[in-house]
């Protein structure tokens, strides 16, 4: 059963009961054509930008991605994210999880970067450890990456 399905977890995460499914077509389809190939780097940049002006507000975005995944590949996530020119704060390097390798990291001023090995883009799916414990150093603030 999928987690999220389970009344625990929704009850947990202040949600109203209700059915989650991996895929959705009618969100899918929700979408307007001019929207599909829009870039979002400006996005990130008005983020950016918001999180220098707002006082006492520091802004810790994540972006992780699966290491084996032809459809949202790893190479095409670092251009965006190199592309910012958001100024490296450290350098890349591997992370562990369970004692082993399981990917690569580098932190960006307000950006971490993290891949997963043997994960496509749906990290929690196909590496639930890794995932978990990602979004743990997340949510903890912890840099031991």
């Amino acid at each position: 059963e999928y987690m999220g399905n389970r009344h625990d977890v929704q009850a947990a995460l202040h949600v109203h009961r209700t059915s989650w499914h991996d895929c959705n077509n009618t969100v899918a389809h929700g979408w307007s054509a001019a929207d599909w190939g829009q870039a979002m780097m400006p996005v990130y940049h008005a983020l950016f930008k918001e999180a220098r002006t707002a006082k006492g507000y520091g802004l810790h975005l994540l972006v992780y991605s699966g290491d084996d995944d032809s459809v949202c590949s790893t190479l095409d996530t670092q251009q965006w994210i190199w592309g910012l020119g958001r100024p490296i704060v450290q350098d890349w390097h591997a992370w562990h999880s369970g004692g082993q390798v399981a990917g690569y990291t580098v932190l960006f001023e307000g950006l971490r970067f993290v891949t997963v090995h043997g994960a496509g883009h749906m990290v929690p799916a196909t590496q639930p450890a890794r995932a978990f414990d990602i979004f743990q150093r997340y949510l903890n603030h912890s840099d031991s990456f």
